[in-house]
């Protein structure tokens, strides 16, 4: 009879370690799963919103940058795009004479989650103003050679962060954030973004114009009536009605199948040519062309050659 109740205490014994012994890796891996880990390291794309030069801005004082891309932890939202980031201007030094260019240099501050939760970043990005060395030696060569004390008048060009210079930040150590907190904030912005579309509904089609690289000033045509002259790195933003619409620039023609509601960024290409430059009239997907339009200033009015262009850009 003893041999049995030590039989069965045993069995009894052996069965309970199993079971805590399976249960254990469960539970860590349950406590795993309730947190998501933003690595240290992890990039965080952002740009700076106005430009600045050295002989505007002052060490110390505060800029505004913004995160380009949605940083993600896997399929998890932690830092949404277009996230306000509060920089510094670290060091300036306005350009001097002697054809000394300007310096400046900036670093980005701290995130701000899509829980609330601060997230310090580190990095940095400089400018310097010209003349290299090799345009000051140039210069000399050119005709100051004669005149030596001539380049000392002169000053250097002053440094130049434009308006969406790139900055890639880093996160400066590993950030845990709570896994179920992530995704109920990212279900509310995402309502919230969605109520915001709706607010903004036209039933028109939002199409962008605009020039880069190598253009010069292309006449656009729109459904065959001239519509806008357009220069490089100036854009315009047109309210079209849904349906087909042709953009014509020299020989060259797009053609759009326009849907209401939708956004549609239309580049014009420059194709340096023996005697002319072609200019091209390309589609470009959204979140490029969001991108490349940052920077750019609207059209002239004098450039604007549709008389029916309204407020907004519509065309009735």
């Amino acid at each position: 009879m003893r041999s049995l109740i030590r039989s069965a205490t045993s069995a009894l014994v052996l069965a309970c370690s199993a079971f805590f012994q399976a249960q254990e890796p469960q539970a860590g891996l349950s406590s795993s799963a309730r947190l998501t880990v933003l690595p240290a390291d992890a990039v965080v794309g952002l740009r700076v919103t106005r430009s600045l030069t050295s002989k505007a801005v002052k060490p110390g004082e505060p800029i505004d940058l913004e995160v380009v891309r949605d940083v993600q932890v896997g399929p998890l939202l932690v830092i949404p795009r277009h996230t306000k980031v509060i920089g510094t201007v670290t060091s300036v030094q306005p350009a001097r004479r002697a054809m000394r260019g300007g310096l400046l240099a900036i670093q980005p501050g701290a995130v701000t989650a899509i829980t609330g939760e601060t997230i310090a970043l580190k990095g940095n990005r400089g400018a310097q103003g010209g003349p290299s060395t090799d345009q000051k030696a140039r210069a000399v060569m050119e005709g100051y050679i004669i005149f030596s004390w001539v380049p000392l008048l002169f000053k250097g060009d002053e440094a130049l962060l434009p308006k969406g210079t790139a900055l890639d930040a880093f996160i400066t150590s590993d950030v845990s954030f709570d896994t179920a907190r992530l995704r109920e904030a990212a279900a509310v912005l995402e309502q919230q973004n969605a109520a915001a579309r709706v607010a903004a509904r036209t039933g028109k089609a939002s199409v962008y114009l605009y020039g880069k690289r190598y253009t010069g000033k292309c006449t656009i045509a729109l459904d065959g009536n001239p519509l806008v002259r357009l220069s490089r790195e100036r854009f315009l933003k047109l309210q079209l009605v849904p349906g087909a619409h042709t953009f014509r620039c020299q020989d060259h023609e797009l053609s759009i199948d326009a849907q209401p509601d939708q956004d549609y960024y239309i580049r014009v290409d420059g194709h340096p040519g023996f005697w002319t430059t072609r200019d091209i009239p390309v589609s470009v997907p959204a979140d490029q062309g969001e991108d490349e339009i940052y920077p750019l200033g609207p059209v002239d009015s004098k450039d604007v050659l549709d008389t029916k262009l309204g407020a907004g850009g519509s065309i009735p």
